[in-house]
């Protein structure tokens, strides 16, 4: 089978780490797959993918030059033209492919119009989509609002377990707590900075704690934070994808308080090493989350826009019960050092891209049976 990768391949963004995995992943199951770019490629690719890239360049002239086509980008960005003229400068064209896959992830219950407006995309962008594969059931939730006529599947993001070494976790030194991404809003780094200071302010030497917030973007963290309550630590810039992983090694729990989230990748990475983590039990963390490896933080879903009722829904994680499970993960080494290792077990066993990629592939063998 012949086909065509619409993606970003980077190892700095969430969609660009999946696109390469991908990539690497229908070429190990058999399949010829022909990697396009959305975006400059940047450095750091694996050798495996590089190699991919060094194909014929793809051509998109021609009639039914692939057997299948799968875009893999934020739902903005995915759409199949009628023709080769109208598919510049978002898109594919129709023509080269009889099978074409949308795959995407949203991090609210609906994706309003307004949401794809300004991005060119013209009216039911998918329209001419075989399926669209949403990464979490939230994600088609708030797909099928704003297209109902096009057929959707939860089809989730996965993970490599061949690039992560697992490191039981340790059970003495200080607890070091962490986020890591682009920490804007919702990401609600703030609530785990409030928790942190809480509970130093409340159990002082008692709790021996870190907290590092590893953050791209300039703006959402101020760097006095440090000063302001010791223990925390600001860590900026784009890291070697290979630096990061060494650095999850040292760390003992991810903290993910966000609003929503199309998946959340760094902690099933860190899980699938021996971690465990704390993060709001809706949206992403759902498909990966359980008590049996981490904790599940509770929290309320409100509307985004308090004034229009029909706005798309957001959790707020509690910040009383944050702070009650940073606690008990201090105060609990050993329990965590176990969850970690099954955690690990779980995310290599249930949460490949193996195991994911394989049901893609089944799933586009069927509809090319049925052609």
């Amino acid at each position: 089978m012949k086909l065509l990768l619409r993606a970003s391949f980077n190892r700095y963004t969430g969609y660009g780490n999946d696109g390469i995995d991908i990539a690497r992943w229908l070429d190990k199951l058999g399949v010829d797959v022909i990697p396009w770019p959305a975006v400059t490629v940047l450095p750091g690719i694996p050798e495996d993918f590089a190699m991919l890239m060094t194909k014929t360049a793809p051509r998109t002239g021609g009639r039914n030059v692939y057997d299948a086509t799968v875009t893999f980008l934020p739902p903005f960005d995915i759409r199949i033209a009628p023709d080769t003229a109208s598919a510049r400068p978002v898109g594919l064209p129709l023509k080269i492919a009889p099978l074409h896959y949308g795959w995407s992830m949203w991090e609210l219950d609906k994706l309003a119009h307004r949401d794809m407006r300004g991005h060119g995309m013209g009216q039911r962008p998918w329209k001419r989509l075989t399926r669209m594969y949403a990464a979490t059931e939230v994600s088609k939730e708030a797909f099928e609002f704003y297209d109902p006529a096009t057929e959707y599947k939860v089809l989730p993001m996965g993970i490599d377990p061949s690039t992560f070494k697992v490191v039981p976790r340790k059970v003495d030194g200080p607890t070091k707590f962490f986020m890591v991404g682009e920490l804007h809003q919702r990401k609600d780094p703030w609530l785990s900075i409030e928790a942190f200071r809480a509970l130093k302010n409340e159990h002082g030497d008692d709790f021996d704690a870190e907290l590092h917030l590893k953050t791209n973007v300039q703006g959402t963290i101020p760097e006095q934070i440090e000063g302001w309550v010791p223990g925390i630590y600001v860590h900026r810039g784009h890291w070697p994808y290979h630096e990061l992983l060494a650095w999850y090694e040292d760390m003992t729990c991810y903290l993910g308080p966000s609003r929503g989230e199309g998946a959340l990748k760094p902690p099933m990475e860190f899980m699938a090493m021996g971690g465990t983590a704390i993060a709001t039990f809706w949206s992403g963390p759902t498909v990966w989350l359980n008590d049996e490896v981490g904790y599940p933080l509770r929290f309320r879903l409100r509307l985004q826009d308090a004034n229009d009722v029909d706005s798309p829904r957001e959790a707020r994680a509690s910040s009383a019960h944050l702070k009650e499970l940073m606690w008990h993960v201090h105060t609990h080494r050993e329990e965590v050092r176990d969850k970690g290792m099954l955690a690990a077990t779980h995310i290599r066993t249930n949460h490949s891209w193996e195991k994911v990629v394989g049901e893609l592939i089944t799933d586009i063998e069927k509809d090319r049976e049925a052609l």
